[in-house]
Protein backbone atom coordinates (compact mmCIF):
# COMPACT_ATOMS: atom_id res chain seq x y z
CA UNK A 1 0.00 0.00 0.00
CA UNK A 2 1.64 3.27 -1.26
CA UNK A 3 0.92 6.06 1.10
CA UNK A 4 -0.51 9.46 0.48
CA UNK A 5 2.15 12.71 0.09
CA UNK A 6 1.58 15.10 2.94
CA UNK A 7 0.41 18.66 1.12
CA UNK A 8 -0.38 22.32 2.66
CA UNK A 9 -4.12 23.61 1.84
CA UNK A 10 -3.57 26.96 2.40
CA UNK A 11 -7.14 28.28 3.33
CA UNK A 12 -7.84 31.92 3.70
CA UNK A 13 -11.64 33.75 4.56
CA UNK A 14 -12.30 37.26 3.85
CA UNK A 15 -15.39 38.13 6.54
CA UNK A 16 -17.44 41.00 7.59
CA UNK A 17 -16.90 40.67 11.62
CA UNK A 18 -13.95 38.61 14.02
CA UNK A 19 -17.32 36.34 15.11
CA UNK A 20 -19.80 34.34 11.98
CA UNK A 21 -22.62 35.14 14.39
CA UNK A 22 -21.93 38.83 13.34
CA UNK A 23 -20.64 39.02 10.34
CA UNK A 24 -21.03 37.36 6.60
CA UNK A 25 -18.18 35.19 5.02
CA UNK A 26 -17.42 36.99 2.01
CA UNK A 27 -14.32 35.45 0.27
CA UNK A 28 -12.59 32.11 0.76
CA UNK A 29 -9.55 30.86 -1.07
CA UNK A 30 -7.54 27.70 -1.12
CA UNK A 31 -3.66 27.23 -2.82
CA UNK A 32 -2.08 23.62 -2.29
CA UNK A 33 1.85 23.69 -2.04
CA UNK A 34 4.26 20.41 -0.87
CA UNK A 35 5.14 20.45 2.52
CA UNK A 36 8.26 23.31 1.61
CA UNK A 37 5.61 25.51 0.44
CA UNK A 38 6.47 25.21 -2.95
CA UNK A 39 3.77 24.60 -5.74
CA UNK A 40 3.88 20.83 -6.92
CA UNK A 41 2.35 20.52 -10.45
CA UNK A 42 2.15 16.33 -10.96
CA UNK A 43 1.88 15.57 -14.66
CA UNK A 44 -1.63 17.39 -15.26
CA UNK A 45 -1.52 20.91 -15.06
CA UNK A 46 -3.94 20.74 -12.35
CA UNK A 47 -4.43 23.86 -10.48
CA UNK A 48 -3.08 25.28 -7.79
CA UNK A 49 -4.97 27.92 -6.49
CA UNK A 50 -8.92 28.31 -6.05
CA UNK A 51 -10.64 31.42 -4.52
CA UNK A 52 -15.03 31.57 -3.79
CA UNK A 53 -16.39 35.07 -3.96
CA UNK A 54 -19.34 34.52 -2.13
CA UNK A 55 -22.93 36.11 -3.48
CA UNK A 56 -25.13 37.69 -0.65
CA UNK A 57 -28.50 39.84 -1.79
CA UNK A 58 -27.24 42.84 1.20
CA UNK A 59 -24.23 43.43 3.40
CA UNK A 60 -25.53 43.70 6.70
CA UNK A 61 -23.28 46.90 8.20
CA UNK A 62 -23.58 46.94 12.19
CA UNK A 63 -20.90 48.30 14.70
CA UNK A 64 -19.62 44.46 14.41
CA UNK A 65 -19.17 44.67 10.67
CA UNK A 66 -18.52 48.70 9.96
CA UNK A 67 -14.99 48.28 10.02
CA UNK A 68 -14.66 45.56 7.76
CA UNK A 69 -16.55 46.61 5.51
CA UNK A 70 -15.84 50.16 5.24
CA UNK A 71 -12.24 50.07 5.81
CA UNK A 72 -11.21 47.25 4.38
CA UNK A 73 -13.56 45.06 2.24
CA UNK A 74 -15.42 48.29 0.27
CA UNK A 75 -11.45 49.81 -0.77
CA UNK A 76 -10.44 46.53 -1.76
CA UNK A 77 -13.36 46.04 -4.35
CA UNK A 78 -14.48 42.73 -2.17
CA UNK A 79 -17.65 44.50 -1.60
CA UNK A 80 -18.22 45.05 -5.53
CA UNK A 81 -17.17 42.37 -6.10
CA UNK A 82 -19.58 40.31 -3.92
CA UNK A 83 -22.59 41.80 -6.14
CA UNK A 84 -20.50 40.70 -9.51
CA UNK A 85 -20.71 38.46 -11.70
CA UNK A 86 -17.96 36.79 -10.54
CA UNK A 87 -19.70 35.78 -7.58
CA UNK A 88 -21.60 32.52 -6.34
CA UNK A 89 -24.24 31.19 -4.23
CA UNK A 90 -23.03 29.85 -1.03
CA UNK A 91 -24.57 26.63 -2.02
CA UNK A 92 -22.62 26.87 -5.32
CA UNK A 93 -19.15 27.46 -3.39
CA UNK A 94 -19.90 24.86 -0.64
CA UNK A 95 -20.43 22.27 -3.04
CA UNK A 96 -17.38 23.46 -5.02
CA UNK A 97 -15.73 23.18 -2.15
CA UNK A 98 -16.41 20.21 -0.92
CA UNK A 99 -15.66 18.32 -4.16
CA UNK A 100 -12.28 20.34 -4.13
CA UNK A 101 -11.28 18.78 -1.17
CA UNK A 102 -12.85 15.51 -1.67
CA UNK A 103 -10.56 14.93 -4.81
CA UNK A 104 -7.26 16.55 -3.17
CA UNK A 105 -8.07 14.05 0.05
CA UNK A 106 -8.08 11.13 -2.92
CA UNK A 107 -4.47 11.99 -3.57
CA UNK A 108 -2.50 13.71 -0.57
CA UNK A 109 -3.19 14.10 3.39
CA UNK A 110 -4.25 17.86 3.43
CA UNK A 111 -2.54 20.06 6.26
CA UNK A 112 -4.49 23.25 6.77
CA UNK A 113 -2.09 26.44 6.72
CA UNK A 114 -2.51 29.79 7.10
CA UNK A 115 -2.47 32.90 9.10
CA UNK A 116 -4.71 31.61 12.07
CA UNK A 117 -5.90 28.90 9.87
CA UNK A 118 -8.72 27.60 12.67
CA UNK A 119 -10.88 30.82 11.69
CA UNK A 120 -11.31 30.30 8.64
CA UNK A 121 -11.97 26.96 9.07
CA UNK A 122 -14.48 27.60 11.96
CA UNK A 123 -16.18 30.55 9.03
CA UNK A 124 -15.69 28.07 6.92
CA UNK A 125 -18.23 25.45 8.73
CA UNK A 126 -20.30 28.09 10.48
CA UNK A 127 -21.05 30.18 7.01
CA UNK A 128 -21.15 26.79 4.61
CA UNK A 129 -22.10 23.89 7.02
CA UNK A 130 -19.22 22.21 5.78
CA UNK A 131 -17.47 19.71 8.58
CA UNK A 132 -14.02 19.73 6.35
CA UNK A 133 -13.34 15.79 7.61
CA UNK A 134 -11.18 15.73 4.46
CA UNK A 135 -8.74 17.91 6.54
CA UNK A 136 -5.90 16.22 8.78
CA UNK A 137 -6.18 17.34 12.02
CA UNK A 138 -2.61 18.48 12.02
CA UNK A 139 -2.31 22.58 11.04
CA UNK A 140 0.33 24.87 10.09
CA UNK A 141 -0.39 28.11 12.07
CA UNK A 142 1.58 30.97 10.39
CA UNK A 143 0.49 33.06 13.64
CA UNK A 144 2.68 30.79 15.83
CA UNK A 145 5.75 30.92 13.21
CA UNK A 146 5.98 34.91 13.03
CA UNK A 147 6.12 35.07 16.81
CA UNK A 148 8.92 32.37 16.88
CA UNK A 149 10.36 34.26 13.79
CA UNK A 150 10.58 37.78 15.62
CA UNK A 151 11.97 36.00 18.57
CA UNK A 152 14.48 34.16 17.21
CA UNK A 153 15.78 35.89 13.88
CA UNK A 154 17.14 38.70 14.17
CA UNK A 155 15.63 41.86 12.82
CA UNK A 156 12.52 39.77 11.40
CA UNK A 157 10.26 42.39 9.87
CA UNK A 158 6.40 42.76 10.97
CA UNK A 159 4.34 40.89 8.95
CA UNK A 160 2.28 43.39 6.59
CA UNK A 161 -1.34 43.53 6.26
CA UNK A 162 -1.78 43.50 2.77
CA UNK A 163 -5.02 43.97 0.42
CA UNK A 164 -6.92 41.75 2.62
CA UNK A 165 -8.29 39.73 -0.59
CA UNK A 166 -7.80 35.83 0.19
CA UNK A 167 -5.33 35.30 -2.73
CA UNK A 168 -3.18 37.86 -2.03
CA UNK A 169 -3.08 36.70 2.01
CA UNK A 170 -2.14 33.28 1.10
CA UNK A 171 0.92 34.26 -0.95
CA UNK A 172 1.91 36.51 1.49
CA UNK A 173 1.61 33.88 3.87
CA UNK A 174 3.42 30.83 1.61
CA UNK A 175 6.15 33.30 0.62
CA UNK A 176 6.88 34.01 4.41
CA UNK A 177 6.59 30.17 5.12
CA UNK A 178 9.31 29.92 2.61
CA UNK A 179 11.53 32.52 3.91
CA UNK A 180 11.19 30.99 7.77
CA UNK A 181 12.40 27.60 6.05
CA UNK A 182 15.02 28.96 4.36
CA UNK A 183 16.13 31.04 7.53
CA UNK A 184 16.48 27.79 9.77
CA UNK A 185 18.14 26.09 6.98
CA UNK A 186 20.75 28.59 6.68
CA UNK A 187 21.21 28.57 10.32
CA UNK A 188 21.74 25.16 10.93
Amino acid sequence: MTSKPHRLIWIDTETTSISPRDGQLLEVAMHLTDMQGMERIEATAEAVAWRWIIRHDAIRLTPATAYAITELHSRNGLIDDVFGPESETPDSATEGIHDLLTDLADRYVLHPAGTNVQFDLDWIHAALGLTLEQLDYHHLDMSGLRILARQTIPNWPKHPAGTHRALDCLTRDIAEYRTIIDTIKENR
